[in-house]
């Protein structure tokens, strides 16, 4: 979203930024000398990175990106994308509706727009290129 708003706020006031990355756990087993495997437990295995805002006076949530490092199929991508909804609203339980921009998950905004669609979001009037949806409390 180089440099620019998420979207115009409606009030001036604090702005939470959130980063962080997502993981799956996989079985981390070695093999002994004689070929035969040992359970080492679980590993953590980075599969995106995620950043939100949180503005306090807005009442909004801001996903700003969830980037895969390796390519996610759409169904993979969405359940992430809520899952860190999820994350989000329990972290900001004030928030009243979630707002982002059709420049993710791809290079094709048109399949991006479908792919916000799918998730409950819908355009904002007046504001290109931004959707929105609202939170049921």
């Amino acid at each position: 979203m180089g440099g620019r708003e998420l979207y115009a706020l409606q009030h001036n006031g604090i702005e939470h930024e959130v980063a962080g990355k997502a993981y799956i756990l996989l079985p981390d087993i070695g093999y002994t000398a004689r070929g035969s495997s040992v359970w080492q437990g679980m590993r953590h295995h980075e599969i995106a990175s995620v950043r939100g805002l949180y503005y306090d006076e807005d009442a909004a949530i801001g996903v700003w990106e969830v980037i895969a490092t390796r390519r996610l199929d759409a169904f993979t991508h969405g359940r992430l994308w809520l899952a860190f909804e999820s994350w989000l609203t329990r972290r900001f339980p004030t928030a009243t509706r979630i707002v982002t921009d059709d420049a993710e998950p791809g290079e094709d905004r048109g399949q991006n727009r479908e792919f916000l669609a799918d998730l409950g979001y819908r355009p904002v009037a007046g504001a290109h290129g931004v959707f929105a949806k609202a939170l049921r409390r």
